[in-house]
């Protein structure tokens, strides 16, 4: 795919706004560890000028943050119970509520199921991404979706 010249508009799939789309990357726990910081350095390496960018933390989240290039990556911890936290749920569908992310990007089994809390009704989401190892699951609200190897667009 092309990178669109217009960077608030994605296929014409993102809503233009007075700003850039926003990307919720959706991690279990923002630790030392090769899947978060694979999220660490795919952060540091979207350009701020074309996305804004939040991390939520299913359970909590260490100094690894510090890793964060951008001081304007906000970083939220919902403080997942250990086990069956079915609170979790509505903890984030009410952070999506709240923050209106453009496009949500979960990571791992462990936060897959964060993308039906980010698709309920009224919710209007252009896009999710869900990444498992190398392979992909695509589902969103855009017509046409095409998945190749490890990466998704939307």
């Amino acid at each position: 795919m092309e990178i669109p010249s217009d960077p608030h508009r994605v296929e014409g799939a993102l809503v233009v706004k007075g700003e850039p789309p926003l990307i919720a990357h959706v991690i279990f726990r923002l630790d030392v560890g090769g899947l978060e910081n694979g999220v660490v350095n795919l952060v540091n390496n979207i350009p701020e000028s074309r996305y804004r960018q939040v991390i939520i933390c299913l359970q909590d989240f260490t100094d690894f943050r510090k890793r964060l290039t951008s001081p304007n990556v906000r970083v939220i911890a919902l403080h997942k119970k250990q086990g069956k936290d079915l609170g979790i749920y509505l903890r984030l569908w009410k952070i999506f509520r709240e923050l209106r992310p453009d496009i949500v990007h979960t990571r791992n089994l462990g936060t897959i199921d964060a993308v039906f809390p980010a698709a309920w009704p009224g919710r209007g989401i252009t896009s999710m991404v869900s990444m498992v190892g190398t392979s992909s699951i695509c589902m969103g609200t855009v017509k046409s979706t095409r998945c190749s190897g490890a990466f998704v667009v939307l």
